[in-house]
């Protein structure tokens, strides 16, 4: 098992641009913490893999995206090989 931990601080110190910039919140992009989980197994021919994104639902935006990051979401994938 794998665990992760992303974060970014508060970005406030904007130039003219990302003031002007409507993807920038007023007074800057706040700060944010993301936990993600990852397992896997392999087994012969066989490799399964999980994954938890976003474990406490954190509400985030990466600085000037415009878009908001995973909520609270999971995946699951599985590879055999011949």
């Amino acid at each position: 098992m794998t665990g992760e931990w992303v974060s970014a601080q508060k970005q406030s110190r904007l130039a003219q641009g990302d003031k002007d910039d409507n993807r920038i919140p007023i007074g800057g992009t706040p700060g944010w913490n993301v936990i993600n989980l990852y397992s896997g197994i392999s087994w012969k021919h066989l490799e399964v893999g999980v994954g938890l994104q976003n474990l406490m639902n954190e509400d985030y935006r990466t600085h000037g995206s415009g878009v908001n990051g995973y909520g609270r979401s999971g995946w699951m994938n599985c590879k055999i090989s011949f």
